[in-house]
Order: structure tokens, then C-alpha cells, then sequence
């Protein structure tokens, strides 16, 4: 029996009698002998106080004092559960947050969707005339607002080739820039230009075009 261990359930037993005991056989009514500090009483429930400390014999054997004790620890099991909730909350947030912050930068992004239009110039004079001429009051080519792949169909006369193009607005600041090829389709001369009108107030514009070594010619346009 001398060298028999005690059980993990017989050493728990063991605990909470002794337990027990020092809770309530010990009464000091008259608190006799007590720290009247109590932070001595919370270092002992936080097991800062060192052991050789004379205040641990004395709460081992008073039972005031050992339940003071108890409610430290537990005061202080309960701090540190809502300091562990709160770190848990911070942790979630921050993942959410990174979750979200990845998700936006390399998810896909939603394709623009892409109209067509066409801008007829053949109506007007030879593209080789020199100098930039009006339109001599002809009613403005309409375009639409948004991401517009526009087949610009150059004036009787054009040829194939690298052209320049802008957009200006009223104060002749341009607010669109590009460059397309022509290419003879049906002996026309026909560009493709990329023009994104969506963000350009409605209204008169004028869209410019050359070859390289010939002057700029302007065509009134309207967008919508």
C-alpha cells in the first residue's frame, strides 16, 4: 500500500476536500493573523507571491482568506476569458478584412462590355485637301456614351494606312487620343478606333484625324 499511487479521479477527490476544508473548517471570525493587504491575497491567486511568503500558510488555514482567494482567481479566469473573446474578435476581423482585401485584388474583374458603332465620313471631300476645313454646316455624326469599338468609314479618296485621332471638346482640349490602321474594304477606307465616351458630358465635339505628313482634318460629332 506504501508505494500504491493514487488515481488521476482519486488525486481530484483528494483536491477538492482539501478544498472544502480550507473553505470552510477554518472560520477566524475575528480575522486574526489576515494580510490587511489585499494585493497579498491577489499575488497568491495569481501565484506571484514567492511560497517561502508567510501569507500562504496563513490562507491555507483561513478560511476567509481562502475564499478571497478563490474570488481572485476566479475575477482573473474571467478577465483573461474576455481579454481571449476580444483577441478572437480581432482575429476574425483581420480575416474577414484579408479575405476581402485578396478577394477584390486578384478575383477576376467583371469584363466591360463593349459596343459597336460607325462613323460614316464619306460624305465629305477628299482626306488629301489641305488645311482643316469645316464641315460646312452638315449635321454632326451622333456616337453614343460607353466603351465604343467604332468603324470609322474615312471620306471617298482615303487611303490604307497608320492614322492619328483625338476627340476635343468645345475649349479644343482634347479629351480622347488614338491610333488605328485603315484598311480598303469595298474600296473604302475603314479604321477601327477604340474610344471610351463614357465619362464625356454630352454634347458638340469634333473628331480630328491625319496621315502622318498631312494636316489635321475635323469632322463635328455629337455624343449622346
Amino acid at each position: 500500500m506504501a508505494n500504491e499511487e493514487f488515481s488521476p479521479s482519486e488525486i481530484e477527490q483528494l483536491r477538492r476536500a482539501f478544498q472544502e476544508a480550507a473553505l470552510n473548517d477554518f472560520p477566524n471570525p475575528s480575522r486574526v493573523g489576515c494580510p490587511s493587504d489585499k494585493t497579498v491575497l491577489k499575488a497568491i491567486a495569481l501565484k506571484t507571491l514567492p511560497l517561502s511568503d508567510p501569507a500562504w500558510r496563513h490562507t491555507a488555514r483561513c478560511s476567509p482568506c481562502f475564499r478571497e482567494v478563490k474570488a481572485f482567481e476566479a475575477e482573473a479566469k474571467s478577465a483573461s476569458d474576455r481579454r481571449i473573446a476580444a483577441l478572437a474578435v480581432v482575429a476574425v476581423i483581420l480575416i474577414v478584412s484579408a479575405l476581402f482585401f485578396f478577394r477584390n485584388r486578384f478575383s477576376p474583374r467583371p469584363s466591360v462590355a463593349v459596343e459597336t458603332a460607325t462613323m460614316d465620313l464619306r460624305r465629305y471631300s477628299s482626306f488629301r485637301s489641305e488645311g482643316v476645313k469645316p464641315n460646312d454646316g452638315r449635321a454632326p455624326v451622333t456616337l453614343n456614351r460607353g466603351h465604343l469599338t467604332v468603324s470609322v468609314l474615312l471620306p471617298i479618296g482615303a487611303e490604307a494606312g497608320r492614322y492619328e485621332y483625338k476627340i476635343l471638346n468645345d475649349a479644343l482640349q482634347t479629351v480622347l487620343s488614338g491610333e488605328g490602321d485603315a484598311k480598303l474594304e469595298n474600296h473604302t477606307a475603314t479604321m477601327a478606333a477604340q474610344l471610351n465616351t463614357d465619362r464625356l458630358p454630352s454634347g458638340r465635339y469634333s473628331f480630328w484625324l491625319r496621315l502622318p505628313g498631312f494636316d489635321w482634318r475635323s469632322y463635328q460629332i455629337e455624343i449622346r
